[in-house]
């Protein structure tokens, strides 16, 4: 049986400036809320600015940008692609083209991958029962791959390390975490808890952070799991974030922490709790 290890997580939130860490700025970004909208966002000051708006069809669980003004939305009935600039919306593939005919099909999460595809997490419920895993979607070809089970989080966001493990989010009876896994067995490798509910990750060059619903933004440290504020969300902003996503569609993933690596897979569970 694996080992436990426990660790402590924290969020630090005495004060809620615009930005609270000086010198440091994120990179710039979007985001949409529960109305479909699109926000950029700009990186030094966090000021929001709507650029545009999805086509109804379906509620919008997460974005990510590919690069040339284009965001790749995942809603409730598929994922399409969305031109900034023009404002057409293009059906990549349907829900029901993944899960298969008689079954209801939730999607969720997307997550910019080494190899240049993107992931996404799938829960499919048929007649014979629930089934979770992950896919993976080439925009070059269109092609559609299966990854692997994933470990029953049903994530606002998902993210990959640079050594091709797994972050999500998972909330479960009011209480919220972040899970890396191994994407090819499921199998999870750490399991954070934090104090707010997380909407998605995005990133600096060198660090990671998440988004809430509400529009804060705090620094997630992969080595033990706490979580320190970073600023709020301010500008054209209403309602709840639903999706984040950096401006960049090429910035360098984040490396995995050097304790878990994926040599390491099976050699330790760490489980990290904040104080009560």
């Amino acid at each position: 049986m694996p080992s436990k290890v426990v660790l402590t997580a924290g969020t630090m939130l005495s004060c809620i400036p615009a930005i609270a860490t000086a010198g440091i700025h994120l990179d710039d970004m979007y985001f949409v809320d529960h109305r479909r909208y699109i926000n950029f966002i700009d990186g030094e000051t966090l000021v929001s600015t709507t650029v545009g708006r999805l086509l109804s069809g379906g509620d919008i669980n997460e974005i990510a940008y590919i690069g040339n003004d284009t965001i790749l939305a995942n809603m409730t009935f598929g994922v399409v692609k969305y031109d900034l600039n023009t404002g057409i919306q293009e059906t990549l593939f349907t829900s029901d083209e993944v899960g298969g005919p008689g079954s209801l099909t939730f999607m969720s999460g997307v997550a910019r991958r080494s190899n240049g595809e993107y992931y996404m997490n799938v829960s499919v419920q048929r007649a014979a029962g629930h089934e979770e895993y992950g896919i993976s979607y080439n925009l070059e070809t269109g092609d559609l791959s299966y990854v692997g089970p994933t470990p029953h989080t049903i994530p606002n966001d998902v993210y990959e390390l640079a050594d091709g493990t797994m972050l999500a989010t998972r909330t479960i009876s009011h209480e919220d975490w972040i899970v890396r896994y191994n994407p090819m067995t499921g199998e999870e490798i750490a399991l954070y808890e934090i104090d707010f509910t997380p909407t998605a990750f995005v990133q600096s060059e060198s660090e990671l952070h998440i988004v809430s619903q509400l529009g804060f933004i705090h620094t997630f440290d992969l080595s033990d799991g706490s979580t320190t504020f970073y600023g709020r969300i301010t500008g054209e902003f209403y309602g709840q974030i639903m999706g984040a996503t950096n401006a960049n569609a090429n910035i360098p993933l984040i490396p995995a922490p050097h304790s878990l690596s994926m040599l390491a897979l099976s050699a330790s569970i760490g489980f990290t709790r904040r104080r009560r």
